[in-house]
């Protein structure tokens, strides 16, 4: 028998109660399994973070991280998906090596950056190109390395971040390995193999670190003396080498301040140097101290040290001007040398002017006084006192200068003799004239060409100009001792004045005539006949 319960007054059955008690039970499950999936995701996460994309090309991407452990990702320019091969599920290559987990046990990851061999600093410069060998290895040692997330990729070369460093893609066996370098960085010499060995599993949290140094890359300055006019080597000349820049490496150091001193160099008997190996930048080049007969060059020489072969290396010509002093004898009127005239020196050597009035001194001693006296000239010349005095100081300079010069003067007394028509003052011509001195001698005689005639070395005195030997025609007249030109002059009566004359007087009788013809007109029209 069937018992039924009976409902209570005012009571209504739920239908929906199971229902609804299902999905609140589905609900607490889903939301423990997401809480438990979170957690482990953040416990993952919370180490590294890791999405990457990589090539199997011959400059294969490089997933990184710098010192905190944030993970940077290089890749091709070709986006590093088109050599796919396979797929895993592997995520994070710091945790496990890039490659299955299974694999990852007792193996090794490594961390490599770049320094400078000199100071031990990393180089923060990308793309630095280095391929891995191992000893094991007996097919040529090259050591390819894959990742496996999002697909499986090979590698074969390795290249730096911006921070000068990188992870090898996974970890790797026990051994010794060898890092070839097949690039640098600006400023550096490509670096000689870096063999490390394994012994001892590390993961990616404390990775096995090889540090890879360059040398920075440096060469030599070629220097050669030579003098400024024949081109002759000048040995024993010093140079000082200065950065003319702040030379700065990819390190960040400052390796020579603008205006340190670099080097210093001393030419052989060939006037050539070397410098030491400098670092690549610019320079200046200044000379510290001259050949003893040579002045210390003011000229500062600009160069730059290049990585070139050694072939290559241009050699910088440094000229040199020897200590020089030149004395020029001209003529006071006409500006022309005057060759032949002797001075007498300091120690009574004797010189003579050149065809180009000069005396050229060389080979002069620092810190010696030199001196130059006049003490003849060729005829017809004359001069009063003309010395010249000079010291070199002890940079090999004349008041101031490496090549000085003095200038002197001299003069001839000069007469201009000629025979002048009286109204227009030009030379007639074909007239005999005679030049006598104070005692009535005969000093030149000459027929007149339609030129003054030039007579030189006169004594100063009194001296006459005669016409045609006729005596009355004789013009007395004083010679000076004096540098410029002189003029004795006799006026005569030519044709060609008379005829001027002439001309000038029937000029006047027709202009009188005109004159009165016109003043009688015009007093005939005033009244009125």
């Amino acid at each position: 028998m069937k018992i039924m319960k009976r409902k209570t007054h005012g009571e209504s059955e739920n239908y929906w109660q199971p229902a609804t008690d299902i999905m609140v039970g589905l609900l607490l499950v889903i939301i423990l399994v997401m809480s438990l999936l979170l957690s482990y995701i953040a416990q993952k996460n919370n180490k590294y973070e890791y999405e990457t994309s990589y090539s199997a090309t011959s400059y294969s991407a490089t997933s990184v991280t710098d010192h905190t452990g944030d993970l940077t990702t290089q890749q091709d320019d070709d986006g590093g998906h088109e050599n796919e091969t396979s797929t895993t599920t592997t995520t994070n290559p710091n945790s496990g090596g890039g490659g299955r987990p299974s694999e990852d046990e007792g193996k090794t990851a490594v961390l490599v950056n770049v320094i400078d061999e000199e100071t031990g600093n990393v180089i923060k410069q990308s793309g630095i190109v280095f391929e891995l060998y191992a000893e094991r290895d007996a097919n040529g040692g090259l050591q390819a390395l894959h990742t496996y997330y999002p697909v499986k990729l090979e590698y074969k070369q390795y290249e730096t971040d911006k921070n000068g460093r990188f992870y090898l893609p996974e970890k790797i066996v026990d051994g010794w390995y060898s890092l070839h370098n097949l690039s640098v960085p600006e400023g550096y010499e490509p670096g000689e193999n870096t063999n490390f060995q394994i012994t001892k599993p590390q993961d990616w949290d404390d990775p096995f670190l090889v540090s890879v140094p360059l040398s920075p890359a440096k060469n030599i300055i070629k220097l050669n003396a030579v003098d400024s006019e024949t081109r002759d080597a000048v040995p024993g000349a010093v140079y000082e080498i200065i950065a003319d820049e702040n030379i700065v490496m990819k390190d960040g150091t400052v390796r020579l301040k603008n205006g340190e001193l670099a080097d210093v160099l001393t030419c052989d008997g060939k006037g050539y140097a070397e410098s030491k190996e400098l670092y690549l930048g610019k320079y200046r080049i200044r000379q510290k101290k001259a050949n003893t007969v040579y002045a210390l060059s003011s000229t500062v020489l600009h160069t730059e040290v290049k990585k070139t072969a050694d072939s290559e290396i241009p050699i910088v010509e440094a000229l040199c001007d020897k200590t020089t002093f030149t004395l020029t004898l001209n003529d006071a009127f006409t500006e022309e040398p005057i060759e032949g005239a002797v001075f007498i020196g300091e120690s009574g050597r004797r010189v003579k002017t050149s065809d180009r009035g000069e005396i050229v001194l060389t080979d002069l001693q620092k810190g010696q006084t030199y001196s130059l006296t006049l003490q003849k000239l060729p005829e017809p010349y004359r001069a009063g006192e003309v010395s010249a005095s000079f010291t070199v100081n002890n940079k090999g300079l004349i008041k101031g200068e490496a090549k000085y010069a003095f200038s002197a003067t001299v003069y001839a007394i000069r007469l201009s003799a000629s025979v002048d028509d009286r109204l227009l003052h030009q030379v007639v011509n074909d007239i005999n004239l005679t030049l006598y001195d104070r005692d009535g001698k005969v000093v030149e005689s000459w027929d007149s060409n339609g030129t003054d005639h030039i007579i030189e070395g006169l004594e100063p005195g009194g001296y006459q100009l005669e016409i045609g030997g006729r005596a009355s025609t004789r013009k007395r007249f004083e010679v000076k001792d004096v540098g410029g030109m002189q003029y004795a002059v006799i006026y005569i009566w030519t044709v060609l004045d008379f005829l001027i004359l002439i001309a000038a007087a029937v000029l006047l009788a027709v202009l009188t005539l005109v004159t009165v013809r016109i003043i009688r007109r015009k007093k005939k029209v005033k009244t009125g006949e």
